[in-house]
């Protein structure tokens, strides 16, 4: 069994807003040196999904990635994790790329590395949150997709999920190979191991370009859908007012009439 776990970079998600910026042109957001690049929140759980496929019917899990050489860093996470191999994308010879392009080459990279049986995303980056890619490299493959998973077994070869829907969970069974796009539900991440970290030493991360993906450029570059035009960080208003009474009860009944009289009740 081969299960391919897409993941990506992103600047830490708790760091302070305070240390991001918009800059260039096309503009684009730039974290503070002091802001360390982490495996997306979601992408996680994908991650750990695969690894415990891995434990439990022998699977065999390759970390991929789309972004900068730097990116070669999360994926040296995943194979500290427990992750077989990894491959990074680099995407530095297509510019620009939103969801829909990101799809198209991971869905490149993922048919080179055939045979796989399945094809694991989180369900939203933790940078953009646009929750997309999975389903476009389920449509580029022509593969069944489950999203929103938050419950996985493999049962007679097949995959059987439980995944979110509006008002409740949906029982799912799939024929494999197919892709998931997974949930923090699904799992909690384990830790690296000194076993995996010692192993990782030993193996390297290829980085493949349009050349090896068979994928031209342009291929890439009609597949865009969207253009930034502009951003900006969001101007934030905060006000404090402190609401004083001889008791708890009285502190309350002031604080009460003072949100009524803001309009904010």
């Amino acid at each position: 069994m081969h299960v391919i776990a897409c993941i990506r970079q992103v600047p830490d998600y708790e760091a302070p807003a305070g240390l991001f910026t918009v800059e260039g042109s096309p503009p684009a957001i730039v974290a503070s040196r002091e802001v360390k690049p982490v495996i997306g929140l979601f992408d996680q759980h994908a991650l750990e999904a695969a690894l415990r496929l891995k434990d439990a019917h022998g699977a065999t899990v390759t970390a991929v990635t789309l972004g900068p050489p730097g990116a070669v860093d999360v994926l040296k996470r995943a194979l500290h994790m427990g992750a077989d191999a990894a491959v990074l994308i680099d995407e530095q010879p297509y510019g620009q790329l939103d969801a829909a392009a990101t799809a198209t080459v991971l869905a490149a990279a993922i048919t080179k590395l055939a045979p796989f049986d399945m094809v694991l995303c989180g369900r939203q980056a933790s940078d953009w949150d646009g929750g997309v890619v999975g389903a476009g490299v389920a449509e580029r493959l022509d593969l069944p997709l489950a999203s929103l998973v938050k419950a996985l077994e493999i049962q007679n070869g097949d995959t059987r999920v439980e995944r979110l829907i509006d008002g409740g969970v949906e029982d799912a069974a799939l024929p494999n190979p197919c892709v998931l796009t997974v949930t923090n539900e699904l799992n909690t991440p384990r830790l690296t191991n000194v076993k995996h970290i010692l192993a990782a030493a030993k193996k390297k991360i290829p980085t493949w370009g349009p050349a090896d993906l068979t994928l031209p450029v342009e291929a890439v570059t009609r597949a865009v859908r969207i253009r930034i035009v502009g951003l900006a960080k969001p101007i934030v208003d905060r006000r404090c007012e402190m609401v004083a009474g001889e008791g708890p009860e009285d502190a309350g009944t002031n604080l009460a009439l003072a949100l009524r009289a803001s309009k904010s009740l």
